[in-house]
Formats: structure tokens, C-alpha cells, sequence
């Protein structure tokens, strides 16, 4: 990542933390405990409601990691068609089968 996505990341990732500081310090104007609009605003801005982070730094990276050995993941790879497909990796894995069985 670099040039105009990574301004574009430190952008996003400052202005998530300048919410929460903000969220801080209106929850001591209130008077009630910082960590309840803290959570607040993090949930809010979280990639389950407005995703405002950047997607490789909001999600688990585990969680994008294809598991190539199991049917389900298999499946998952051969619906998004020949785009994510490398017809050598699997003739050289010797897992390149004709037709289907």
C-alpha cells in the first residue's frame, strides 16, 4: 500500500481516533463514565455499521485467508470464476482434474 491509499488510511485512522478522544471528552462534560461513548462511537464507526476504517485494517486477517482445502472454500473460489483462478498452480499441484466426478 502506498501513495494516495496509505494518506487515505492514516487519514481515516487519525480522524477515528480524534472521535473517540472527542467522545471522551463530551462524556466528562456529561458527566458519566468515557467509556460508554468511547464504545459507542467505535461501534458506530465499526466495519458492521459505517465501516469508516479501511477494510485491511478493520478486519481480522485470518478471517481473509481462503482455506483452500476444504469443499466449501473450494466451491466458494470456483463460483468468482476464472479471474481468481491460476490453471498452473493446480496442473503443477497434480489437483487439476478434467471434468468433474
Amino acid at each position: 500500500m502506498g501513495g494516495a491509499s496509505s494518506w487515505y488510511s492514516i487519514l481515516s485512522i487519525s480522524a477515528f481516533l480524534v472521535s473517540i478522544w472527542i467522545a471522551s471528552k463530551v462524556s466528562r462534560t456529561i458527566g458519566i463514565s468515557s467509556i460508554v461513548l468511547e464504545i459507542s462511537v467505535g461501534l458506530i464507526l465499526s466495519p458492521n455499521a459505517l465501516d469508516f476504517l479501511p477494510h485491511e485494517y478493520s478486519v481480522c486477517y485470518a478471517e481473509t485467508i481462503t482455506d483452500c482445502e476444504t469443499h466449501h472454500e473450494k466451491l466458494e473460489i470456483a463460483e468468482e470464476g476464472v479471474d481468481h483462478c491460476d490453471l498452473q498452480a493446480y496442473l503443477d499441484a497434480g489437483k487439476y482434474a478434467s471434468s468433474w466426478q
